[in-house]
């Protein structure tokens, strides 16, 4: 019973560095998201 929860340790372990990687990976080719969702804050700011 001990192996089992370590092998589901180890797999929610891998599948949130999998996770994670995928995000940072999506982020990196897509880094004006960021400057844009700033831009239309800043916008929306000065009209009220």
């Amino acid at each position: 019973m001990k192996k089992s929860i370590m092998i589901w340790v180890i797999s929610a372990i891998v599948y949130l560095g999998v996770v994670i990687g995928g995000y940072s990976v999506y982020a990196s080719m897509n880094p004006k998201m960021g400057e844009q969702t700033s831009h239309v804050l800043n916008d929306q700011r000065e009209k009220y």
